[in-house]
């Protein structure tokens, strides 16, 4: 598998999926499997920068999977 900068190639096309047409769904199953590959990464290499990175954009994408939930409202 390919990558840019370390980061697998799978996660950039995602990335760019969830961009282009943003769902909830979209960005949670994102966020999911760079979660599950930053787990694979901290254990095979916990120094890498990769791992940060991959920790960084897992966070990003799970925020925007928060932040496009519909707000609630008061009681």
């Amino acid at each position: 598998m390919t990558s840019i900068n370390g980061i697998p190639a799978i996660v950039i096309a995602r990335w760019q999926e969830a961009c282009a047409r943003p769902t909830i769904a979209r960005w949670r199953s994102l966020a999911q499997m760079i979660a599950s590959m930053y787990v694979n990464a901290h254990a095979a290499a916990p120094e890498s920068p990769v791992v940060d990175d991959l920790r960084a954009l897992g966070e990003i994408a799970h925020r925007h999977a928060l932040d496009m939930q519909p707000a609630l409202e008061a009681a």
